[in-house]
């Protein structure tokens, strides 16, 4: 035994991708001749212990590049690899659309991508801001008479309150999670990607993933020392502060530890905020221990500037990873905690949620197959909403058969018990054809369902201004079938023309209704299952990437309607333009975000104001690792709104910022 280690060495290095110099995660990194091996991490680093001290052979892999042999002199801690991608939209691991991992152009399931090469080349100040990179959805303000740093995400042309958001995997709270979850709280800081899927995801998630999911994955720790930092300054005060250190501990383990500030004072004091977040990540062979902290507070209550509310928001995280045979598994939990009060207290909001999960995944000849498990206890309790807890269970499968290289088949089926829906049986299928190098082909129908919330349930008289509203305990589950399919062509090495479209029915959606009470002169509302909708669309995309050029653009068409009345949805644009083009020489560069927004109705016929954004940020790297920038946000200085009640401002003209990223 002494002698094998004596005679064994660490190896650890990176692999980066040949043409643009980014790392590349997920590729796989052996010894040709020994037995295991390891993945690149986010930051393609990779690091195999107990190496042979002797010459060696590398073999890379990655779906999407071209396999790699490389020769080193032995054990080396500074080994450099560069793989050649094959295509410009295949290299992007894809994480929430199934069960297990998969390349971005490889999966049936309709997903899109936010890298963090195109979030470093704008420069995005929010959450919310990258989001708007991706087609076939929108940020909106999120409830009627909307607040200030409230952003909610429209997919398939359905409400906010249908999308499904996570951190990490993990869901996301905030306040008014009965409109949507305000994607405003998470912090940009570390964030690697941004994963949307569209269409509905309770296959794998269970209730709420109606629209579909949108899924903020950050950095991981790794045994090579990191550093960021990120500061950030614009108009009206915008200041964003940030740093992380990372590295190898004791026995082997590594950390990642970040802390940030966000501040602003906004053109009116209610829009002012300052926000606060830090995270501790460990890890240690199969175990990884994560912790999060969020606090916030927004708005002017009174001429002492006290804060209209505050939140809470602590999340704490476990989970292994380990193998049996060719079988892998992950054993893990979190608990997540929101609590907000509002106006000193007068109002407030106290919500967690705690899971713990289960999942098995192992190869059997052509079948990938997956089973899981998953328990969800919920702690709810509100202004005009007593308290309340319920557990729910889930068990589901996953098989993906790819009985050859051209063909690929994944289905997927998850049973919830859900104390107010009952039981529920969700399945979800797609199909990814390649009848050439050149041609992808893919087509997906799934089954969605939301089951009603502890607050539409038992709320009680709650005063909304000029009404109260009341739950409704007899509520029943909401249910929405969707079909997706598209295809893509692959020209070039170098470009990517795509199209896809969808429709969803949707039934049994709760909305308010009057009862034909009154209390203290103001009508009595509450929610019943009454609306039924279907939303369609389509969207051709086209994505390239040469040395020095960049881009990607799409547009949407939607329609989306209520299936009794006829009349459109309201907020959702019929018409929708985004995209981003970005050119870099020498270590400089220009990246131009753009979202054209046309046909939105509220009240099914007063028509919103139709906008153009568009982001301009200037960037320099004059060391590796090192990004200083200067941005105009809103080029055509445009003032426009989210909602009609309150007039809620989506942007306030033109703003300018500039900071420096730095991270290596």
């Amino acid at each position: 035994m002494l002698l094998y280690v004596l005679l064994c060495a660490t190896l650890s290095g990176r692999v980066l991708d040949s043409e643009n110099g980014y790392p590349v995660a997920g590729a796989t990194v052996i010894i040709e001749g020994a037995e295991g091996g390891t993945y690149t991490d986010d930051r393609g680093l990779f690091i195999i212990k107990d190496a042979p001290e002797r010459a060696l052979t590398l073999v890379i892999r990655r779906i999407g590049y071209e396999d790699k042999t490389m020769d080193i002199g032995g054990p080396s801690t500074d080994v450099l690899v560069e793989i050649k991608p094959t295509g410009v939209l295949s290299r992007e691991i894809l994480v929430t659309a199934t069960a297990t991992p998969h390349v971005l152009g490889e999966t049936p399931i309709p997903a899109q991508v936010v890298s963090r090469e195109r979030l470093d080349a704008a420069n995005m100040a929010s959450i919310p801001d990258a989001v708007r990179l991706l087609p076939g959805l929108w940020v909106s303000g999120g409830a009627p008479y909307g607040a200030a740093g409230r952003y909610t995400v429209m997919l398939q042309g359905l409400p906010g309150q249908y999308t499904l958001v996570l951190y990490d995997g993990k869901r996301l709270l905030s306040d008014h999670m009965h409109t949507g979850t305000n994607i405003y709280y998470m912090p940009l800081f570390l964030a690697e990607r941004i994963e949307v899927v569209e269409g509905p995801a309770s296959a794998l998630y269970g209730s709420d993933a109606l629209g579909g999911v949108v899924n903020v994955i950050t950095t991981k720790p790794s045994p090579v020392p990191t550093y960021a930092f990120r500061a950030y300054y614009g108009t009206y005060n915008n200041i964003d502060a940030a740093g992380a250190i990372g590295g190898s501990g004791p026995a082997g383990s590594s950390y990642l530890i970040s802390l940030g500030q966000r501040s602003y004072d906004g053109k009116k004091p209610a829009q002012r905020y300052q926000k606060m977040n830090s995270s501790a990540k460990f890890s240690w062979k199969w175990l990884t221990i994560n912790g999060d902290y969020l606090y916030g507070d927004g708005g002017v209550l009174d001429t002492l500037n006290n804060p209209n509310e505050r939140f809470w928001n602590p999340i704490i995280e476990a989970k292994a990873n380990f193998t049996t045979g060719e079988a892998q598994h992950e054993i893990g939990g979190y608990t997540n905690r929101f609590y907000r009060i509002f106006r000193a207290g007068a109002a407030k909001d106290n919500y967690s949620v705690s899971e713990a999960n289960l999942k098995s995944s192992l190869g059997l000849g052509f079948n990938y197959l997956t089973l899981g498990g998953n328990l969800r206890y919920i702690q709810f309790e509100r202004t005009c909403v007593p308290y309340h807890a319920e557990a729910m269970y889930a068990g589901y499968i996953e098989d993906e058969i790819k009985p050859l290289e051209m063909f690929s088949l994944l289905a997927s089926t998850r049973i919830d018990y859900h104390p107010a829906a009952g039981v529920q049986f969700v399945p979800k299928g797609g199909v990814l054809v390649k009848p050439a190098s050149w041609l992808n082909i893919k087509a997906s129908a799934g089954k969605g369902f939301k089951a009603p919330s502890i607050i539409e349930r038992y709320e009680e008289l709650y005063f909304h201004g000029t009404f109260y509203r009341n739950g409704n305990p007899d509520l029943k589950p909401e249910f929405s079938m969707n079909y997706s399919a598209g295809f893509e062509v692959l020209p070039t090495s170098f470009m990517a023309i795509g199209i896809s479209g969808f429709y969803n029915n949707v039934k049994d959606m709760i909305v308010t209704e009057p009862t034909g009470d009154s209390l203290n002169g103001l009508p009595i509302l509450q929610r019943v299952n009454k609306r039924s909708a279907f939303t369609w669309g389509i969207s051709p995309r086209l994505q390239a990437e040469t040395r020095f050029v960049s881009a990607a653009i799409a547009y949407t068409y939607l329609n989306a309607r209520d299936a009794e009345t006829g009349l459109p949805l309201a907020y959702e644009p019929k018409h929708t333009v985004s995209g981003q083009i970005t050119l870099e020489y020498r270590a400089a560069g220009a990246s131009l975000t753009g979202e054209w927004v046309k046909d939105r109705l509220y009240g099914g016929a007063l028509v919103l104001p139709d906008y153009t954004l568009l982001n301009l940020n200037l960037f320099a790297r004059p060391l590796n690792g090192v990004q200083v920038n200067f941005g105009v946000q809103n080029l055509l200085n445009q003032e426009f709104i989210t909602y009609e009640e309150g007039r809620t401002p989506l942007c306030e003209g033109r703003t300018m910022s500039g900071g420096i990223n730095v991270r290596f």
